[in-house]
């Protein structure tokens, strides 16, 4: 019986640091795609300028 708590505890506990690693994940990934977004549209303005002043 003890043994079969301080199981649940364990599994309670490798649940909960598996979703923080995925919130950690997820977040990285959002941050990734806001990076390259960013970029994107500031590489296509200073084309845009390029071109425009050619």
């Amino acid at each position: 019986m003890i043994y079969h708590g301080f199981n649940d505890d364990a599994d309670r506990h490798l649940a909960i640091l598996r979703e923080r690693i995925r919130d950690k994940e997820a977040s990285s990934w959002k941050h990734l795609a806001l990076g390259f977004g960013f970029s994107g549209i500031i590489f296509s303005l200073i084309a845009l300028i390029f071109l425009l002043s050619y």
